[in-house]
């Protein structure tokens, strides 16, 4: 298989067609491939910012963003959600939810609240001006999953640290049009849980894994709004 599928983001469309991330390669942000067909690539999604890099400079990348700039190789990394009528790309260290319809063509870009996005872009910032090692960075990813349930996208955001000026842990909710329905914010004075991941199931009840507690804690929307 190819070697962009190790850490990439993933969803099965069927039991035969497996969307994926790419970093860049096959010059798209995500492709199709027909798993039936030795991992064929049938569709591509996306433009990417920049050509793809074998070698990650880990440096340059700390670098721009000490310097308050994304670096380009980063704006290559997307988790991807597909559905019936189209795709979604989260490209995580801009911030932006991009649709692109069943033909590829892109139909929105749409932005996480920006007063959220600059507090985690702000902190990113300072954390790499700090690294003295070479080799190592603090990577900017505003999301960990993104999945698209009854018309709705969730965008799950976790708390990346445990200061406590940095935004809490919150699910974003956008329809398809790309706007944004709601905001579900999981405060946590006491930075005794870490919510790692999340799981919709077909009644909007959301499900959030705390690996701290080793538990899993259930929201449901309707009881919340």
């Amino acid at each position: 298989s190819p070697s962009f599928m190790s850490n990439s983001s993933k969803q099965w469309m069927d039991d035969l067609n497996l969307f994926t991330s790419t970093f860049g390669r096959e010059n798209a942000l995500a492709v199709v491939m027909d798993m039936n067909s030795d991992g064929e690539i049938t569709e591509r999604i996306g433009e990417p910012a920049t050509h793809y890099s074998k070698r990650l400079d880990l440096d340059q990348e700390r670098n721009s963003y000490a310097n308050g700039d994304v670096p380009e190789s980063a704006k290559n990394e997307v988790l991807v959600a597909a559905f019936d009528r189209g795709y979604l790309l989260f490209v995580n260290s801009t911030g932006e939810l991009k649709k692109y319809n069943e033909e590829r063509k892109l139909l929105f870009t749409s932005q996480i609240p920006k007063d959220v996005k600059d507090q985690i872009f702000n902190y990113v910032v300072s954390k790499n001006k700090e690294i003295q090692s070479p080799g190592v960075v603090f990577p900017l990813e505003y999301a960990k999953s993104i999945e698209v349930k009854n018309d709705l996208t969730y965008v799950f955001m976790p708390k990346i640290g445990i200061e406590g000026n940095l935004p809490e842990s919150r699910i974003i909710v956008f329809d398809l049009n790309g706007d944004l329905k709601n905001q579900y914010v999981f405060t946590d004075q006491t930075n005794t849980s870490f919510l790692y991941d999340m799981a919709i199931d077909d009644k909007n009840m959301i499900y959030l894994i705390d690996i701290m507690n080793a538990r899993v804690l259930s929201f449901d929307p309707e009881i919340e709004a």
